[in-house]
């Protein structure tokens, strides 16, 4: 969906008129900025999944989609999606892991930055809220906000961890008793492998019982569940730990882009948490990643809302997993 103009007040519409048609009202050397172009731009990088129109068009809301377009190469080099929660307030797409201001390496996003801050005041928008990517992706840029805009708030802090895909093993991440571990589960017979065609409901069942156990919270209904894998069918991978054909650990990841692969979910099966089952469901995935030419392995967060889920974090650690800061802000506009 397109913004809706009759929301402006007859100055904004003009301003928004203007975004939208005339080139010289934001210009930063050879960009200008593009909002709800009529055709979308050719991009001169691999966006974000969650960035991608195949995702964010499924939410029926209204969406703001703001292109920096290079005049030069006639291609845009940044981007950013917003859909509308409320009156007056937008998020960085709904259900994104991570999104946000997206594009090209070395762009200069200070400049799109200033340039979406005013195109923000003319189409009536109160707040922004962004879901930043972690700070191995994007080291710089919730200071670069914080340069732009006056008013800018930390909702949460999560952690997040990732393994550098540096080899074709994990073993060199792995502390020493993780080594034993896995050594172990692979003589006991647990075998790893992908999902070819698994039940959706099966899967969420097993999911959402893990995380019970644990305490920590099911994000998504099964409804919910069913329906963006289906909708995103290719982007997905499962996989299992198996012992004797019962399953014992399970994984959903996702193709994210820019040599990423998400861990999305994973749980284990409450009878064989004494063998560590997760420890080669991780192994399997990290050769996965290898194998289909990804540099990072994303492990997700080990935190809901900030809060810190202290066995999750030593655990991913101890399989050689990097932490960094994943922000998520609202902005005044």
């Amino acid at each position: 969906m397109t913004v809706n103009e009759n929301h402006l007040n007859p100055y904004f519409k003009l301003r928004l008129q203007e975004f939208v048609y005339c080139k010289t009202l934001i210009h930063r050397a050879t960009y200008q900025l593009l909002l709800n172009p009529a055709e979308t731009p050719t991009l001169s990088f691999e966006p974000w999944l969650f960035n991608q129109d195949v995702y964010w068009k499924q939410w029926e809301t209204e969406t703001l989609t703001f292109y920096w377009f290079n005049d030069i190469s006639q291609q845009a080099d940044a981007l950013v999606v917003l859909q509308k929660k409320e009156e007056g307030v937008w998020l960085s797409p709904f259900r994104a892991t991570f999104a946000g201001f997206d594009g090209r390496e070395g762009v200069d996003f200070e400049s799109f930055v200033k340039a979406v801050k005013l195109a923000l005041a003319a189409c009536n928008i109160l707040s922004i809220t962004i879901k930043a990517c972690p700070r191995y992706v994007q080291p710089d840029f919730y200071p670069i906000f914080k340069q732009v805009f006056t008013h800018v708030k930390v909702d949460y802090t999560e952690l997040n961890y990732h393994l550098p895909i540096s080899g074709a093993s994990i073993h060199q991440h792995l502390h020493s008793s993780k080594r034993w571990r896995l050594n172990k589960l692979v003589k006991s017979g647990f075998v790893f492998e992908e999902m070819t065609n698994p039940n959706l409901a099966d899967i969420h069942q097993f999911i959402a019982k893990a995380r019970a156990r644990k305490d920590f919270p099911m994000t998504m209904t099964l409804e919910e569940f069913i329906q963006k894998i289906q909708q995103l069918r290719n982007r997905y991978t499962f996989f299992a730990v198996k012992k004797g054909g019962e399953i014992t650990a399970v994984a959903v990841c996702v193709h994210l882009g820019k040599g990423v692969f998400y861990n999305f979910y994973s749980a284990d099966h409450e009878l064989y948490t004494a063998y560590s089952p997760m420890v080669l469901l991780f192994a399997g995935m990290y050769e996965y990643a290898y194998t289909n030419h990804y540099t990072v392995l994303d492990l997700g967060i080990s935190t809901y809302l900030g809060v810190r889920n202290e066995g999750l974090i030593a655990f991913k650690k101890s399989i050689g997993a990097i932490e960094t800061e994943k922000i998520v802000f609202s902005v005044e506009c």
